[in-house]
């Protein structure tokens, strides 16, 4: 996870603890607390609202990474998965693919509109 660890905070770097719009998507990164971030991208709902899809929480310690939680509310039905031994795959495996969507935006420099 050191590598995805390099990759996260690489994208921390070049994008910020932000919410910026891309491409008809709101993609975000929020610092919780030191240790705590929230990444995720997201739709606006018919109400205005802000629906994830997904959102991911991390754990950032010592230059490890850990994927604690994943919730997707666009998906039906809603989706959560918390951090257990039979969930790991599957966390690593969908912060993987929100973290490459991010640097896809990045290393296209996609127009940002906010």
């Amino acid at each position: 996870m050191e590598k995805l660890y390099q990759r996260f905070n690489a994208v921390v770097q070049k994008f910020g603890l932000t919410k910026q719009y891309f491409a008809g998507d709101f993609y975000r990164i929020y610092q919780i607390n030191p240790e705590h971030y929230s990444i995720a991208r997201l739709k606006t709902g018919p109400c205005g609202e802000s629906l994830y899809q997904p959102q991911l929480k991390i754990a950032v310690r010592y230059n490890q990474l850990s994927v604690l939680s994943y919730f997707d509310n666009v998906k039906t039905p809603t989706q959560s998965v918390l951090l257990a031994d039979e969930t790991t795959e599957f966390l690593e495996t969908e912060f993987i693919e929100l973290l490459s969507k991010f640097e896809y935006l990045l290393s296209n420099e996609c127009t940002i509109d906010s």
